[in-house]
């Protein structure tokens, strides 16, 4: 199938690849003027390109994206749509992909099941069938390229939710035959993906602690090791990986190195230190609101940027319109509610550890904190979520305490507006099972002194009601 690459519906394809929604593609955001600015100004200015939001004569325009529903793409002619499919899926908007000119056998190559089955087995899955909306549009553009310019990478894809980003990022670089090397402190679904699907089609994992050294770290790479997995801090235990440590030694070893950096986002750059990948749970602080399920994966060049990209559109799990843009709509003000959430967290804990009832405070940003010193070095700011241990209160104690505040909520996940609590457990390897039991605290944006007089009364509601405690 031949495309004319000078002109195509008389435009030149110089001039198509400097378009917002074909370059961030074919060239990435690697030269955007945008990354020079500041972080907070690059939180604003970051995909804004509402020039080409606009119809109107005198080129008067909006300043959001305009969420484009759409599972249909039309063409103006054959050789737009042809030059749609001439590098799928780089290539902008396209609604199905029809491979012209492959032979059978490869057309038999389904880029998912033929990683863990043979070519006869994986038969069903062609290539040359419609695939219906899942390359994005203008909207998801938007969010995209501005994720991979706050993260610092190459160009970035959308996924349904934080845990498709992660799964996604670790099948771009396996198959059956592989290893892998995995946190143990690693968000607990993609552990269970892990487990349930990767070992189930012949992938190896191994898991390390997350505070490892490098001679013990280096003991568990084998030969066959295409990734690591890190997520720093941790979300329950909050320990620390040395980052910089590990993609020494994945590339070494000639591993990608994918980092979850959902807690850190826009305050720590696992690409600055290395990293392939960076995946974000964006439901949490860019969105901000609770209110959205949304993944993003950034890449840190080309070659690992269309990887990331072919495995989501084989997987098929892009976000819809909607969720884009409210999530690009809480990136536009994530410096200024982060900033506030995690001075607010961090005047918590401080206080928390004043408290005769608490035994330890897991926030890494205290001096207290065993790693403070490695975070330090590599993150820029501080997060809203964090853990303490209860000195040894009864369950049922505990249990009081939690149902009983009045601003905070008890419930999973974080990173929104409205202050969370949970009740968690922490493995033997972060701090011992001598302590009491665990609570989670995600800083919303109320005032912190009134959050502190609600734990003041559930303190007074634990020791109401326990037996032993202090």
């Amino acid at each position: 199938m031949a495309v004319n690459r000078n002109l195509i519906d008389g435009v030149d394809e110089e001039t198509l690849l400097e378009h917002p929604n074909i370059r961030m593609h074919r060239r990435g955001v690697v030269e955007d003027e945008v990354k020079s600015l500041r972080l907070d100004t690059q939180m604003v200015r970051a995909a804004f390109h509402n020039e080409t939001w606009t119809t109107d004569p005198l080129g008067r325009s909006v300043l959001n994206v305009p969420v484009y529903h759409n599972s249909t793409v039309t063409f103006k002619s054959v050789a737009s749509l042809e030059y749609s499919m001439s590098d799928i899926p780089f290539n902008g908007m396209l609604y199905g992909i029809y491979d012209w000119g492959l032979t059978p056998l490869q057309k038999c190559r389904g880029r998912i099941r033929s990683r863990f089955l043979s070519i006869s087995q994986s038969c069903f899955l062609l290539r040359s069938q419609p695939r219906l909306g899942i390359h994005g549009n203008p909207t998801s553009f938007a969010l995209e390229e501005a994720f991979a310019i706050i993260e610092g990478g190459y160009s970035a894809v959308a996924t349904s939710s934080g845990l498709a980003a992660n799964n996604a990022a670790l099948m771009a670089f396996v198959e059956a035959g592989d290893h892998v090397l995995m946190t143990d402190g690693a968000y607990y679904p993609t552990k269970l993906f892990s487990q349930r699907i990767l070992k189930k089609f012949g992938v190896g994992v191994t898991y390390y602690q997350p505070n490892i050294g490098p001679e013990e770290f280096s003991k568990l790479i084998q030969a066959n090791t295409k990734a690591v997995y890190v997520e720093t801090p941790t979300s329950n235990s909050f320990v620390l990986s040395d980052v910089a440590m590990i993609v020494q030694k994945a590339h070494e070893a000639g591993a990608v190195v994918i980092c979850d950096n959902s807690w850190g986002g826009s305050i720590f750059k696992p690409h600055d230190l290395g990293c392939d990948v960076v995946t974000n749970a964006a439901s949490k602080l860019i969105a901000g609101h609770s209110d959205l399920i949304l993944g993003l994966i950034s890449a840190k060049d080309e070659q690992t940027y269309r990887k990331v990209k072919e495995i989501v559109t084989d997987l098929g799990c892009p976000p819809g319109p909607d969720d884009c843009y409210n999530a690009l709509r809480g990136m536009r003000t994530l410096g200024v509610r982060l900033k506030h959430q995690a001075e607010s967290a961090l005047r918590i804990a401080e206080w928390l550890e004043s408290r005769t009832e608490v035994a330890r405070v897991m926030h890494p940003a205290l001096k207290s904190h065993p790693q403070n010193e490695l975070f330090r070095r590599d993150f820029r700011g501080s997060s809203v979520l964090f853990g303490f241990q209860l000195r040894g209160f009864e369950h049922a104690a505990v249990v009081s305490m939690v149902e009983n505040l009045k601003l905070f909520s008890l419930g999973f996940s974080w990173g929104g507006f409205k202050s969370l609590i949970t009740i968690t457990e922490l493995p033997n390897w972060d701090y011992g099972a001598e302590l009491g039991e665990t609570l989670r605290l995600s800083i919303g944006l109320e005032d912190p002194l009134d959050l502190v007089e609600d734990l003041k009364e559930g303190f007074q509601i634990l020791r109401t009601h326990s037996t032993v405690g202090s």
